[in-house]
Formats: structure tokens, C-alpha cells, sequence
């Protein structure tokens, strides 16, 4: 698990990183900045190799957020 965390900071460098316990497992949780979905598997995989269950959330950055808004077409 260290050696999985190490790699995947050294590579991705989440801008935080929060280690807790979730429904009974150990947990963590990174932030960083993706910039399309077609990184999805690449970034999960190293977890997926030690056997991590992996969920993976999309946020937005205000402007993201007001991007999409204008886009919305009533």
C-alpha cells in the first residue's frame, strides 16, 4: 500500500492528500486536477494492482460550475 500511495503522489501530485477510515476499511482521499475522463483508468490502476477498491468523483471548480450553467439550454 506505501509503495502504491508513493507512486501514485510522485506521478499525479495530488494538490492534498487526507488518509481516514471508511466503513470499517482504511481510506484516502486525493484531490487533483484531471483534465478529461480518459485519465480515469490510468490514474485508478495502480490501486486496482493491490487489490483497492477505487471511486473515482468528477468535481467542478466555480468556473466549471458556471460554465456549465451558461451552456444549459432552456
Amino acid at each position: 500500500m506505501q509503495k502504491a500511495i508513493g507512486a501514485f503522489s510522485r506521478k499525479y501530485d495530488p494538490e492534498a492528500s487526507y488518509f481516514t477510515v471508511d466503513g470499517g476499511g482504511r481510506t484516502a482521499f486525493f484531490v487533483l486536477d484531471m483534465q478529461a475522463s480518459h485519465q480515469m483508468p490510468a490514474i485508478a490502476e495502480i490501486f486496482f494492482h493491490i487489490g483497492a477498491e477505487v471511486t473515482l468523483m468528477p468535481c467542478m471548480t466555480p468556473e466549471d460550475l458556471q460554465a456549465g450553467i451558461a451552456a444549459i439550454d432552456l
